[in-house]
């Protein structure tokens, strides 16, 4: 199976990778859909890339988003909290560069990945947690065919407010 679309392809994380993996995770306008609370040291960013187990053994993957023209690592999707004897795993995706946002780099690689989902990992359904206010991140899965099926209320704190998370689910059989 290959995991290349159109105009991007993903990959395996490499250990060069570390870099850009720490601007991106250290990055606070991330941190409110990712949960973070700090920033990460190069040494646990190295540690992450080098101890990168098979999604079997870890419950997650996380693969490189590369741009075919220019050969340009553009941000990451993530398969994670796997759980084998229920055949689910939750979905994140990160276009770190406001510029490559809006060019369908983001839908290609939900599509790759939900293929590589179903074909290799063997998994029934992809879930995701979605701000309510995130309209970008609710039209994407909405237009790969995710579902509404739920909210759950205050469920993040960011900035001194509480917000609603939607949980958006795809079965893939």
């Amino acid at each position: 199976m290959q995991l290349t679309g159109e105009h991007i392809f993903l990959r395996a994380l490499e250990k060069e990778d570390a870099t850009k993996l720490m601007i991106w995770e250290n990055n606070p306008e991330n941190w409110r859909v990712s949960d973070t609370e700090a920033p990460f040291s190069m040494h646990a960013i190295k540690q992450f890339v080098e101890q990168h187990e098979n999604f079997r053994q870890s419950g997650q993957v996380r693969l490189m988003i590369v741009k075919k023209e220019g050969n340009e690592s553009i941000g990451c999707i993530d398969i994670f909290d796997g759980n084998q004897k229920h055949r689910r795993a939750a979905l994140g995706i990160l276009i770190a560069d406001e510029a490559d946002r809006g060019q369908g780099f983001a839908r290609e690689s939900v599509d790759l990945t939900l293929s590589y989902a179903k074909d290799i990992l063997d998994l029934h359904q992809i879930y995701v947690h979605i701000e309510d206010s995130n309209t970008t991140s609710i039209a994407l899965f909405e237009n790969a065919g995710f579902e509404n099926v739920g909210k759950l209320k205050d469920w993040r704190r960011w900035n001194k407010a509480w917000h609603d998370v939607l949980i958006y689910q795809k079965i893939l059989e």
